[in-house]
């Protein structure tokens, strides 16, 4: 998943690397970059973290929330959505 978030502009803001600009003009395209995430992300997980998403905007939190539940054996799978 990280790997796709990647290749589609979007790692940044989920990382929380990209915050949200000050600035009025590149305030529009974060917000539908930030969008974007969150679909990708809700496209992706299983039927059973759905909830998890639909409770929260932000890519960032839910990418917090759902990193514990993607750890298999105590190992980071670095989300393997």
């Amino acid at each position: 998943m990280e790997q796709y978030l990647t290749v589609h502009d979007l790692w940044d803001i989920v990382d929380g690397v990209e915050t949200e600009p000050m600035e009025a003009s590149q305030k529009a395209d974060f917000c539908r970059r930030q969008r974007s995430a969150r679909a990708q992300i809700a496209l992706h997980v299983s039927a059973s973290q759905l909830n998890t998403v639909r409770l929260e905007t932000d890519p960032k939190r839910i990418w917090g929330e759902l990193r514990p539940l993607n750890r298999h054996g105590g190992l980071d799978t670095r989300m393997a959505l």
